[in-house]
């Protein structure tokens, strides 16, 4: 039963992780965009500083689940 949990935790976080890459993809697409018009991104960089800050986040807490997997088996 434990294990199932903390499989579909996995998966959550994997996939959390996945879209959290794309947005980080696009906010750096944006900042490049806004530099090359000449246009100030400073707030989007600190928008993609705090979502890569999140990003590890989620990856610590992914790499905990798979800790925790390995301890159950």
């Amino acid at each position: 039963m434990k294990r199932e949990i903390l499989l579909r935790r996995l998966a959550e976080a994997e996939q959390s992780i996945a879209e959290s890459k794309a947005f980080i993809a696009q906010q750096q697409r944006l900042i490049v965009e806004s530099e090359r018009d000449g246009q100030d991104a400073s707030e989007t960089m600190r928008l993609l500083e705090k979502f890569l800050m999140l990003q590890q986040s989620r990856e610590e807490n992914r790499a905990k689940i798979v800790d925790e997997l390995y301890e159950s088996s």
